[in-house]
């Protein structure tokens, strides 16, 4: 009896294992661009750190965009910049460019990719970083920031087309028929110049705004900016232990202006600048200031050289001159009686 009980027992063991899955092997993942991932990463290390280092705080290992979960994030480590070359540190090979620096991690080096399963790649949030937006200005991503010297000269030179701008707009309002003309750039409205009417001036779009309302698609840009909320919710979750609300709140603000405040068809195409440069009003200050200094030597210098010179063109006072001054302003020293 106890034999054909451990038998019975011994048998729906079996059958339960036989019938409950296995957990297998995870299924292969697809290639994560390196490109597109590297793209990710700039935005994180431009605009999403630099508000977490101004609260003295760093992303949760539950953000999905910690850099501990980054694919490539054993390649990244493994990366050093040495004046014009990059070496990898695995090997000390050094390369011309971080493209063939890539190029030689993902041949000689493809065991160091992370294939945890909590690993994430950050191609995947192309399309809330706006990857598309971003290929666009590689170019000029890469260039240095400008300076205030810059920014001004800008100013400057912009002046005389905005008003030309404005003259060719009152002469088009005095057309007989009323029918609006292209516009100085062509027909699309790309001035390439400062948008204004939109809540103050911001770049000008990389592409022709009309052309892109036209097929712009709100409601995927809704899910995009649902998206884009959610992962800013997550990645902030964890900091409520070590900061206050108000500071967890303008962290979260400062993110959806950063990320999120771009997800809109009037706003998708701007070229958005990590740190807005504004006017250099000490500059011009300074240049004032200089130029003031300036006019002012120079009219003493002329004022001097002039007294100099009018005074050495008169002739020096003979006795006679001054034995006239003395008996001329004789009856004015006699006392009064």
């Amino acid at each position: 009896m106890k034999q054909t009980r451990v038998v019975h027992i011994e048998l729906l063991v079996v059958l339960v294992l036989v019938l409950v899955p296995w957990p297998g092997s995870l299924p292969p993942r697809s290639p994560c661009p390196r490109e597109k991932a590297a793209l990710v990463r700039k935005v994180l290390e431009k605009r999403w750190l630099p508000v977490l280092e101004r609260v003295r705080s760093r992303l949760p290992l539950e953000c999905p965009l910690h850099p501990l979960r980054d694919v490539f994030a054993a390649h990244e480590a493994h990366k050093r910049q040495r004046n014009a070359q990059w070496q990898c540190a695995c090997c000390g090979k050094t390369f011309r460019s971080e493209a063939h620096l890539d190029l030689h991690l993902a041949t000689r080096h493809h065991d160091m990719i992370n294939e945890q399963e909590d690993s994430v790649c950050l191609a995947d949030y192309c399309d809330v970083m706006r990857c598309d937006v971003l290929l666009s200005k590689t170019s000029s991503m890469e260039l240095p920031p400008p300076t205030a010297l810059d920014v001004w000269t800008q100013h400057a030179l912009a002046l005389p087309s905005l008003l030309t701008c404005d003259h060719a707009d009152d002469a088009g309002g005095a057309n007989m028929d009323g029918d609006e003309g292209p516009g100085p750039e062509g027909d699309d409205g790309d001035t390439g110049g400062p948008i204004r009417g939109l809540g103050g001036p911001r770049e000008a779009p990389l592409r022709p705004l009309h052309s892109w309302r036209d097929s712009c698609n709100e409601e995927h840009l809704a899910e995009l900016r649902a998206k884009c909320q959610m992962l800013i919710q997550h990645c902030i979750a964890g900091l409520v232990l070590n900061l206050t609300l108000d500071q967890v709140r303008d962290v979260e603000a400062s993110l959806q202006r950063s990320v999120c405040w771009y997800l809109t068809c009037e706003r998708y195409w701007e070229a958005a600048t990590v740190d807005h440069l504004a006017f250099p009003w000490s500059l011009v200050t300074s240049a004032v200031l200089l130029l003031t200094l300036g006019v002012s030597l120079a009219y003493y210098l002329v004022w001097g050289l002039a007294d100099k010179t009018s005074s050495m063109e008169l002739p020096p006072p003979t006795a006679l001159d001054v034995w006239t001054q003395h008996a001329l302003a004789l009856p004015y020293h006699r006392p009064y009686h």
